[in-house]
């Protein structure tokens, strides 16, 4: 467990100490932090730095820089896409059909930056397209059926 007691000076203190993400042997990074008044307030600390940890960790391993926060939505996440792999390494056909596929996604969910993308954020987008199927709605946008040739 990453979480510890210290007495000092008649006083309890609680810290927490773990590895840092991808640590070996060779190259042990160890990430702490001390002075917390009580053992939760370090198990949620050490919860929070560990996945700011884990966030820099991903961003660095893409090829990001630390200062640059990228919010990205559905809609810009598919343009790229669409641009850099469907265009070159599917048939355009594929590549057609994929199009017309994304003109079927609700505005609603193309517009939210991928972070506030949550499963209880899609719930709620799902419950309010079946509210709304056969009536017209804000919500729902659908382009008109395109005419398949076999």
């Amino acid at each position: 467990m990453p979480v510890h007691k210290r007495k000092r000076n008649g006083t309890v203190n609680w810290y927490y100490k773990f590895n840092s993400v991808g640590a070996t042997r060779d190259s042990r990074g160890i990430i702490r932090a001390f002075g917390f008044a009580s053992k939760q307030a370090a198990v949620d600390a050490e919860a929070v730095r560990r996945l700011d940890e884990q966030k820099k960790q991903e961003l660095a391993s893409a090829g990001a820089t630390k200062d640059l926060e990228v919010s990205k939505t559905l809609a810009t996440l598919l343009s790229e896409f669409f641009q850099q792999h469907a265009s070159e390494n599917l048939a355009p056909k594929t590549v057609g059909r994929y199009r017309e596929q994304a003109a079927y996604l609700s505005p609603a969910l193309l517009a939210k930056p991928l972070a506030e993308n949550t499963p209880l954020v899609r719930t709620y987008l799902c419950n309010d397209l079946m509210q709304a199927s056969g009536r017209e709605s804000t919500n729902l946008h659908r382009p008109p059926p395109i005419a398949r040739s076999h």
